[in-house]
């Protein structure tokens, strides 16, 4: 990846996790292509709810 942008949000899903979107630049920088990221924190021993 050449570049990225992304946002995030304020909101969390049932299980806590929020989601980063955005975009991102191929290596030789042609095309651009969509990038969606899921971001959760995992807590020890099975705290979180999972």
């Amino acid at each position: 990846m050449k570049s990225v942008l992304l946002s995030g949000s304020n909101t969390r899903d049932d299980h806590g996790n929020l989601y980063l979107v955005g975009g991102c630049k191929t290596a030789d920088g042609a095309r651009h292509l969509p990038l969606c990221l899921r971001v959760g924190l995992l807590i020890p021993d099975g705290e979180n709810g999972v």
